[in-house]
């Protein structure tokens, strides 16, 4: 699978609090590796998460700044400082949503950052244990190709190229989270003499790269031994979406009338988001619909979760879905 750190980061500040554990090993990866991300791509990932979780960020993006002493997407901490400054109801709130602050946090006092941006946590302690990514890991080739093209939209349109299937500017733009008019402007550049070959006219054009000189220039053995391509921001976002709502009815927020429309949209959102992810989730069955409406009707939306990791692990292993 290729990799992709602002689409991991994203998740993190919405699947990650759900796991403490998880979450400060992001932390502790972010103050080494911090300059891999990309804040255009970040932005862009945010636009349909829950408002909720751009606080986060900026909160995780605070920390970073303190304890690298760095800047650290700063036009986000600007923009979420402003929004927190102007609320009514000011409330804190406890950052991981399972009630505990941090593993083994007994007699450690909260930590100063998250709390100013009103996340109630444990002090982090980080642990200065990760590594950087290795470029020679099939897994990173979007970082190599950023090492190759520079911090563009280039090197994820080549990684989707060379990893994907040849596709329009429309397709490429929504599988590498950029709008479609940096996409198109990319591609034409890349056109002309460059390593991108166009097919077709108009809204039939599409584009495709000579994936064995491009594997070589890159050092790849070739195209057979490129992972796979995935959109992780739709398939995190389809899991968040699902822990969310799954939550919610556990905790009675739906009257039990609305549970079962709930769940049939819930399953609605998550299918649309899977099977556009990328063609090893296409074939993907959907929740059957009689069992959503029966009692219990979320254990289905459960074992569609599980049907999707399923494939995603036989997708790693080279054996996609049939």
């Amino acid at each position: 699978m290729v990799m992709d750190p602002e689409a991991a980061l994203v998740a993190t500040c919405g699947l990650g609090r759900t796991d403490p554990r998880l979450f400060d090993e992001v932390l502790d990866w972010l103050a080494l590796n911090h300059r891999l991300i990309r804040p255009d791509r970040v932005r862009s990932l945010l636009k349909d998460r829950a408002e909720r979780s751009a606080r986060v960020l900026a909160a995780l993006a605070a920390f970073t700044r303190e304890a690298v002493g760095e800047v650290f997407l700063p036009g986000l901490i600007k923009e979420e400082r402003a929004k927190l400054a102007g609320l009514e109801d000011r409330e804190v709130e406890d950052l991981f949503t399972n009630g505990r602050l941090t593993p083994g946090s007994s007699g450690r006092e909260l930590d100063r950052t998250f709390l100013e941006w009103g996340f109630r946590r444990s002090e982090v302690a980080l642990r200065r244990l990760s590594r950087s990514p290795n470029p020679n890991n099939p897994a990173n080739i979007m970082l190599l190709m950023r090492a190759h093209y520079g911090k563009s939209a280039r090197a994820e349109i080549l990684t989707y190229l060379l990893t994907g299937q040849p596709g329009s500017s429309y397709q490429i733009a929504r599988m590498i989270g950029y709008n479609q008019s940096t996409v198109i402007r990319a591609l034409e550049a890349m056109s002309r003499g460059g390593p991108v070959i166009t097919e077709g006219e108009g809204k039939a054009k599409r584009f495709m790269v000579d994936r064995n000189s491009l594997a070589q220039a890159l050092w790849f053995p070739g195209p057979e031994s490129m992972p796979v391509f995935l959109n992780w921001g739709y398939i995190f976002r389809a899991f968040e979406d699902s822990v969310t709502v799954c939550r919610d009815i556990e905790t009675g927020e739906f009257a039990e009338v609305l549970k079962v429309e709930v769940l049939l949209d819930l399953s609605e959102r998550m299918t649309h988001l899977f099977r556009n992810a990328g063609e090893p989730l296409q074939g993907l069955a959907a929740p059957d619909p009689e069992r959503l409406r029966q009692p219990g009707g979320e254990g289905e939306i459960g074992a569609f979760a599980g049907r999707v990791q399923g494939v995603i692990l036989k997708a790693l292993s080279g054996n996609h879905l049939t």
